[in-house]
């Protein structure tokens, strides 16, 4: 089952990594970066479903959680490439919670109700949170960051969205302080952050702290 889960998240992470770059811009350059936001959502991807298969055993489950990280790698792409997440991703986010609530009531009514209301505190608790950081920071959070994360919190819960986003706040300050002192950037150049909620949730996956 965890391989047969790798190659399914492998390949799903793999087309929305290409999807989101081929999509915003249709150019000799994006045909070229989709290709290796393919080869890195595939091994996101992979990476992703054989911890999760191995964490949780209800298929519910792994699909919403397949679903996030198929969205955060297409938001990566488009992200590196044109430093924008498009509005069609957290969109497509809020249908999939519609749908896997739909599902929740249906094959398991006892957790259904539950479920939503965790999803409804996760996406408008990290909305508000991400709205504050945003307002402190004078802009220095994107509002497609913050509209990506919310909606993606829907179905992770606040709980799973809180130790996501935590866990890639540290990777994207690992990754900072790398580039200062490799002098590949300085304080004022900003990086964009839908790689690092990405590399976060599949830490969580790995740790299994959803």
């Amino acid at each position: 089952m965890p391989l047969i889960s790798m190659l399914i998240w492998a390949a799903c992470c793999a087309g929305a990594g290409a999807a989101g770059i081929y999509c915003v811009k249709n150019s000799e350059k994006s045909r070229k970066a989709s290709i290796w936001a393919a080869a890195a959502g595939a091994i996101m991807g992979g990476a992703g479903g054989w911890f999760a298969s191995i964490r949780t055993e209800d298929w519910p489950d792994r699909l919403r959680l397949l679903l996030v990280m198929a969205a955060f790698c297409a938001a990566a792409g488009s992200d590196l490439l044109r430093r924008r997440i498009p509005n069609q991703i957290p969109l497509l986010l809020l249908g999939c919670f519609a749908w896997c609530t739909l599902l929740d009531f249906f094959l398991r009514p006892e957790r259904a109700a539950g479920l939503l209301f965790a999803g409804a505190l996760g996406g408008v608790g990290m909305l508000a949170v991400l709205g504050l950081c945003r307002l402190i920071s004078r802009g220095g959070i994107g509002m497609g960051d913050i509209k990506l994360f919310a909606a993606a919190s829907l179905l992770l819960g606040l709980y799973g969205g809180i130790c996501s986003l935590a866990l890639a706040q540290l990777a994207a300050l690992v990754a900072a302080v790398l580039l200062l002192l490799t002098k590949k950037a300085t304080w004022k150049d900003s990086i964009p952050f839908a790689p690092f909620l990405a590399a976060g949730f599949l830490i969580c996956l790995i740790l299994g702290t959803y």
